[in-house]
C-alpha cells in the first residue's frame, strides 16, 4: 500500500523540524510507503495544476487531500474551494485511487495577527474554514468518501492547551500540534480500515 499526502504548508510541515510533521509521524507508525506532497503557500488551484504529477503518477492506493486555507487567507470563496477539492476527489477516483479529505485546522486569530499578518480578517477566515468543514462532512456522507477531521482534533486540544503550545504563528502548528494531527489521522485510518 502507498499513501500520498497532498496539500499546502499544513501537510508540508512548515516551521518545524523534518521528521516531526504529522505526515512523518504517521509514516513511522504505518507499515506503508507515505509520500509528502505538501507545498508551502499552495492554493486549491495550484493543487489541481500539479495533481496528476504528484498524485496520479505516484500510483498510490490512497491520497489524503487537504487544502483551502491559503485560498481563504487570500479572500477566495468557500464555494470555489469546494469545487476544486471535489475535482481532485473525482480525478483520484477515476484513476483507482481512494481519496480521503483532510479538514484543515482552525486559525488562532490573536497569534496570527501578531505572528503572520495584521491585514487579514482571521474571524472571517475561520468562518470560511468552519463552513468548508460542514461541506466536507455532508459531501463525504453523500459520496461515501473518507475524511480526517483535523479541525475537531485541534478544537478539542485547545480546551486543555494554550494556543502557543499548538501554534507557531496562529496558522502553522508546533510539534505538539503535529502530534495531535498524526494521532487524529491514525485513528481515522484505523477506523477506515486502510490496512486492507
Amino acid at each position: 500500500m502507498k499513501l500520498v499526502c497532498f496539500g499546502d504548508s499544513l501537510t508540508y510541515g512548515y516551521g518545524i523540524t523534518r521528521g516531526k510533521c504529522w505526515v512523518d509521524l504517521i509514516r513511522k507508525k504505518l507499515d506503508v510507503e507515505v509520500i509528502n506532497q505538501g507545498f508551502n503557500g499552495e492554493t486549491a488551484a495550484g493543487m489541481i495544476s500539479r495533481s496528476y504529477t504528484d498524485i496520479v503518477e505516484n500510483t498510490p492506493s490512497y491520497v489524503i487531500i487537504m487544502g483551502g486555507s491559503n485560498d481563504f487567507l487570500m479572500g477566495y470563496t468557500v464555494n470555489s474551494v469546494e469545487m476544486k477539492i471535489s475535482l481532485l476527489i473525482k480525478e483520484a477516483k477515476e484513476h483507482g485511487i481512494i481519496p480521503i479529505i483532510g479538514i484543515q485546522t482552525p486559525i488562532d486569530k490573536d497569534l496570527a495577527f501578531e505572528g503572520w499578518s495584521a491585514d487579514v480578517d482571521y474571524l472571517k477566515v475561520n468562518e470560511k474554514i468552519k463552513m468548508y468543514r460542514q461541506w466536507v462532512l455532508n459531501y463525504c456522507n453523500e459520496e461515501h468518501v473518507l475524511f480526517i477531521d483535523f479541525y475537531s482534533a485541534l478544537e478539542t486540544a485547545k480546551k486543555t492547551l494554550y494556543p502557543k503550545q499548538l501554534y507557531i504563528d496562529g496558522i502553522h502548528l508546533t510539534e505538539k500540534g503535529h502530534e495531535i494531527m498524526s494521532e487524529c489521522a491514525l485513528l481515522a485510518i484505523s477506523e477506515g480500515e486502510l490496512y486492507h
